[in-house]
């Protein structure tokens, strides 16, 4: 996989930010469900 030279703030864009809390609280809950994400995760993550 091609990894991007670097990424500037440009690069992203927040299209509403209104969404965070409920996208927080999916990922909460995603963490909880799938304990084979959070392993991978904590291999991984530094990578």
């Amino acid at each position: 996989m091609n990894k991007p030279e670097r990424i500037t703030p440009e690069d992203c864009v927040i299209r509403d930010i209104s969404l965070a809390d409920y996208g927080r609280r999916e990922l909460d809950i995603a963490e909880t469900e799938m304990p084979g994400l959070m392993a991978l995760r904590a291999e991984y993550g530094a990578a």
